[in-house]
């Protein structure tokens, strides 16, 4: 399985997927910051 680019994804693509993985965020992250929390 290919490892997914989290940067080309939009911030609500992001959100949606930390959502599916139980993965809690604040409303205000940036970008950078949801993708940090995939570990991307």
């Amino acid at each position: 399985m290919a490892a997914v680019d989290y940067n080309s994804l939009t911030k609500d693509q992001l959100k949606a997927i930390l959502d599916e993985q139980g993965i809690s965020y604040k409303s205000t992250d940036t970008k950078g910051e949801l993708v940090a929390l995939l570990g991307g």
